[in-house]
C-alpha cells in the first residue's frame, strides 16, 4: 500500500513545488491583504553607522556611540525612546563601498537607557572583536 502512494505523493509534490516556478509563479507581485495593518503616522525610523572604535560615523536620529564595556560591545544612543522598536544590525564598512569579513553581531535594547541599544560584535568563531556596523531601528 505504501508503494502505491509514493507516486501520488511525488506527483503532488512536483505539482506544488516545480509547476509554479516554471509558470513564473515565484515572481508574482505580492499584495497586502485588505485588513493589513500599516505603521501609524507617528512611525519613527533611526539609523546609525558605527566604527570599530565605537565612534558614530553618520546616522539619522542617532546622537552618539560608545564602547562602554570593552572589546566588541557598543552603545548607540538615539534622539528619543526606542524601547518597543525593532532593531536590525549588520557588520559592515563605515563607507559606502566594500564588504565586511564574516563575523557575528547581536543587538538588543539597552537596559536602563530607553533611548539606546546595545550591540555586540565578534569574529566568525564568536570571539569578541571590535567591528564596524550599521543599525536600523524602526518604531
Amino acid at each position: 500500500m505504501l508503494r502505491q502512494s509514493r507516486p501520488a505523493v511525488a506527483s503532488a509534490l512536483y505539482a506544488m513545488l516545480v509547476t509554479p516556478a516554471l509558470a513564473g509563479g515565484h515572481n508574482l507581485p505580492i499584495t497586502a491583504p485588505q485588513n493589513a495593518q500599516f505603521p501609524p503616522s507617528g512611525h519613527k525610523s533611526f539609523a546609525a553607522v558605527v566604527s570599530a572604535a565605537g565612534h558614530l560615523v553618520r546616522g539619522s536620529g542617532a546622537t552618539a556611540a560608545s564602547q562602554p564595556e570593552g572589546i566588541g560591545t557598543y552603545e548607540v544612543d538615539f534622539s528619543s525612546d526606542v524601547t518597543g522598536c525593532a532593531y536590525v544590525a549588520t557588520l559592515g564598512q563605515t563607507g559606502s563601498k566594500g564588504t565586511a569579513d564574516p563575523g557575528m553581531i547581536t543587538v538588543v535594547g539597552r537596559s536602563g537607557v530607553p533611548n539606546a541599544i546595545f550591540v555586540t560584535t565578534g569574529d566568525r568563531h564568536g570571539r569578541d572583536k571590535n567591528r564596524s556596523f550599521q543599525v536600523d531601528v524602526g518604531c
